[in-house]
């Protein structure tokens, strides 16, 4: 892959001594939808803060939009993550502003626009997830799944090139979970932006997915498209997808608890 989107290379990540990432190695295309699989504590959140400079790799490089960003410092990433949107786990909507506030958040960090710009500009986020005219409302007021589409309407608030999904479905019900993997899809349509979702959710991942991974004790343990890892003898794989979870995963889960 000459022209990764984003790269991981043997990148290594410790907390309080306890190892969370052991040389992840992993490529992804520009344009296609990328996951992570993996059981709770493997390190994926933990990859994905890596890509957006949240984290700092202890050994390793990372490489995001063309760019080495492994000692890249904090001023120089200002740039770079215009260029990007995040969806995070629990949406990580602002409680006391708007609905209108919160997409607009983005907008207001990195650009100057009048305010009827932003205001359109919001709008035309909500329509794409599905929420048109509830910019007066308060997170409060949202079920789980209008938070969930609400962060994904300020994650592309700025037309990003990448979009990252931080366990979109957690804690919804399997309509709107359903809900959400088909808003993945519409939006790759729409705006052919480069896709990293994580999530442990089987059918998110199959219904989405260009190439999944799955990420076992730290590493890749498998890379390949839907047919390929779901047809595949590894014997983590088969473990993971027949929903099998060994005490070594159970302890790293433990040991990230305290470093994510």
């Amino acid at each position: 892959m000459s022209d990764p989107a984003v790269a991981l290379r043997g990148v290594e990540k410790s907390f309080r001594g306890h190892a969370v990432l052991r040389g992840v190695d992993l490529a992804v295309a520009r344009g296609e939808t990328f996951t992570i699989l993996g059981g709770s504590g493997s390190g994926k959140s933990v990859c994905l803060k890596h890509m957006i400079g949240l984290l700092r790799a202890d050994a390793g490089r990372v490489s995001l939009l063309g760019t080495d960003v492994t000692a890249l410092r904090e001023h120089a990433w200002v740039a770079l993550r215009r260029r990007c949107g995040m969806v995070f786990q629990g949406a990580a909507l602002f409680d006391s502003l708007s609905v209108l506030e919160n997409v607009a958040f983005p907008l207001r960090h990195h650009e100057r626009w009048p305010e009827p710009r932003v205001r359109e500009r919001v709008a035309a986020c909500l329509e794409a997830v599905g929420l048109p005219g509830i910019e007066a409302m308060l997170p409060a007021e949202l079920s789980g799944g209008m938070r969930k589409r609400v962060g994904v309407a300020r994650a592309i608030a700025l037309e990003p090139e990448l979009v990252l999904y931080d366990e979109p479905t957690t804690g919804l019900d399997p309509a709107n979970a359903r809900r959400i993997s088909e808003l993945i899809l519409a939006l790759n349509e729409r705006l052919h932006v480069t896709s990293i979702v994580v999530t442990h959710d089987l059918d998110l991942c199959f219904a989405v997915s260009d190439r999944l991974a799955l990420l076992k004790s730290g590493r890749i343990a498998a890379c390949g498209n839907v047919d390929e890892m779901r047809g595949s003898a590894n014997p983590d794989v088969r473990a993971y997808f027949e929903g099998i979870q060994d005490d070594g995963e159970v302890r790293e889960a433990e040991g990230e608890a305290h470093g994510s």
